[in-house]
Parts: C-alpha cells; structure tokens; sequence
C-alpha cells in the first residue's frame, strides 16, 4: 500500500492516518471490522499533491496502528461506487468468466 502512494511511513493529517506519496496520498475512508476501505488520489502528471487534495473525502478515524499493520487494505479510486453482488438487479447471464491458464485463454 505505501508503496502504491509513493510513501514511506504513515502519517498523521488533521488528526488522521494518511498515506502520503509526492504525487499520491491514500486515504482511509472506511473501517469495517478487520477490513480498510482506501481511496487512492494521485497527480497523474506526477507533480507534487498536497496533504489538503484529501480534504474533500470523508476519512475514517478509526484506523490506528494496529489496524494499518493487522487489518485487510482494498484500494478504491473512483468518486463513487454500488455494490451489486447478490442482488436481483445483477443480470447472470451477462456476466463474462476469464479462466486463465499459461497454456490458454479461455472465454466462458
């Protein structure tokens, strides 16, 4: 994870943990049980990203030390998502499996 922002120890901003890279920062956004939600924010251009380009994202302050060190990380990067596995909305059939295997591609 640090080494996706470009960071080498966590810090603390505004009294929470961060993530923080010269042109990235990861920022902890949702703390459930052992597992931590991230959003990724990056310059693409690679110029320097400011501590306050998080500020628009609602951070978690329930992550501390034990939890970046013992918990499950999922990184997120997009401005908002649904989560639609195991509703009725979902069209099975739709959905495409990739099997991959060194010898062949296989489209299901």
């Amino acid at each position: 994870m640090a080494t996706l922002a470009g960071a080498d120890y966590a810090t603390s901003f505004k009294g929470k943990f961060v993530l923080k890279g010269f042109a990235s920062i990861l920022v902890p956004v949702k703390h459930l049980g052992s597992s931590i939600l991230w959003h990724f924010v990056h310059n693409s251009d690679g110029n320097f990203l400011p501590y306050t380009a998080s500020d628009s994202l609602t951070c978690t302050s329930s992550v501390d030390i034990r939890a970046l060190n013992g918990d499950r990380h999922f990184v997120g990067w997009v401005p908002a998502a649904e989560v639609r596995f195991g509703k009725s909305m979902v069209l099975q059939d739709t959905i495409e499996v990739l099997v991959r295997s060194p010898e062949r591609e296989i489209l299901n």
